[in-house]
């Protein structure tokens, strides 16, 4: 189980004497780029932190608040992040968006390995008797968000069509027979 990490950031305008958000984040290491990255990309997009997932244009480079932003994401990355992967920091110390595609790079973010992980685990989830669907249905979505966030820019990701998803997610089920009515009404 990977390590996770209490973090906080404050919210966009509030001091630092008031409320922050806590979340738990897992720590990435060489092998869960795709989980990492998709929980830190909605942390980012939550606080309205996502225009750091781009490359910074002169004009934000001079502008404080985005430095401020910045400064705060990067800060942010020496908790989230294993000891093996501290050097990355260290070398991209000045722009998160470096930070990030170096990460990214060392941890396999363009790899056909990681893109055929993510696949495979989809295609290998499987329904268990005592786990409610609901909690199935929510592994389902949060697998094929994951797979789907590392292949929207790729070209050798393979897109899943909205009729395969639900081929897939069907299998899942594992022919759980009282959930046969179910699955006849889709």
């Amino acid at each position: 189980m990977p390590t996770e990490v209490p973090i906080k950031i404050p919210s966009e305008g509030l001091s630092d004497n008031e409320v922050h958000l806590k979340t738990k984040m897992i720590k990435l290491d060489q092998s869960n780029w795709v989980q990492w990255s998709f929980q830190m990309e909605n942390y980012l997009t939550a606080r309205q932190y996502n225009d750091l997932l781009m490359p910074p244009s002169e004009t934000q480079k001079k502008n404080a608040k985005f430095n401020q932003k910045n400064s705060s994401a990067l800060s942010l990355l020496w908790g989230c992040v294993s000891t093996e992967l501290e050097g990355v920091l260290l070398d991209n110390r000045t722009s998160f968006y470096d930070t990030w595609e170096a990460l990214g790079k060392i941890c396999g973010k363009n790899s056909i390995v990681v893109t055929c992980k993510a696949f495979f685990e989809i295609m290998s989830l499987k329904n268990e008797p005592e786990t409610s669907l609901q909690i199935h249905i929510h592994s389902f979505q949060k697998m094929f968000a994951c797979y789907n966030s590392i292949t929207v820019n790729k070209e050798l990701g393979v897109s899943i069509s909205p009729v395969m998803a639900v081929a897939m997610f069907i299998q899942s089920l594992n022919n759980n027979r009282e959930l046969t009515g179910l699955i006849q009404t889709l």
